[in-house]
């Protein structure tokens, strides 16, 4: 998970306390400049699948993730959605029924790598997900 340098540390006492000891188990790293790191990542072999309502979108249930073999996950700021859909290579979307047109980012990123980690559970041994928060 790379965190930007402005968001919670993940060692203060409430992220601490919400992620329990799964903060020990996943790897994360603070960043400055997304592009730059998308870049990099995109370099190291990284699909980029941004998580945003467009009209570009996949419905996210209907997206074949097995695809890819490295996916890094962007999710964008609550409120504000993706600013850099020009560095993904697909986005995804969630069906939301109602008069709803955005939700929760910490949920979404959840339903995503439910979606994500049970396609490609089926496919490979390791899943590595990352995040933007």
């Amino acid at each position: 998970i790379y965190l930007h340098e402005q968001s919670s540390s993940i060692y203060s006492v409430s992220v601490q306390r919400t992620a329990r000891n799964t903060i020990k188990q996943i790897y994360s790293d603070i960043y400055t400049d997304l592009t730059a790191l998308l870049f990099q990542l995109k370099k190291e072999g990284n699909f980029i699948i941004g998580i945003e309502k467009t009209n570009q979108s996949f419905d996210i249930q209907s997206y074949n993730f097995s695809h890819h073999k490295k996916i890094t996950l962007l999710l964008g700021i609550e409120r504000q959605g993706l600013q850099n859909l020009d560095l993904v290579d697909v986005s995804v979307s969630i069906p939301m029924y109602g008069v709803n047109s955005s939700m929760n980012a910490m949920q979404s990123m959840g339903i995503t790598s439910y979606e994500v980690t049970n396609q490609l559970g089926k496919h490979f041994d390791k899943i590595e997900i990352k995040n933007e928060i």
